[in-house]
C-alpha cells in the first residue's frame, strides 16, 4: 500500500531550490517512505549489524492495522 505524501508550501518551495543531484536523492527518499513510514534503521559498525526498533510517541503517526 502505497501512502500520499503532502507537502506544506515551504518544504515545495526548498525541494525546488536543491541541486539537481540532491533533489533526486530527496526523491527517491520520500518515494520509500510513501512506501514504509515506519523505516527501522539499521545500525552498522565493524563487529555487529542491528537494527533498532522506534518507540512510539502519543503524537507520532500509529501504523494501519
Amino acid at each position: 500500500m502505497a501512502y500520499k505524501i503532502e507537502f506544506i508550501p515551504d518544504a515545495e518551495n526548498d525541494l525546488e531550490n536543491l541541486d539537481k543531484s540532491l533533489k533526486k536523492e530527496a526523491g527517491k527518499k520520500i518515494d520509500a517512505l510513501s512506501e514504509n513510514p515506519f523505516p527501522v534503521p539499521t545500525i552498522k559498525s565493524s563487529n555487529f549489524i542491528f537494527s533498532a526498533q522506534r518507540n512510539a510517541s502519543a503524537d507520532a503517526p500509529q501504523r494501519p492495522e
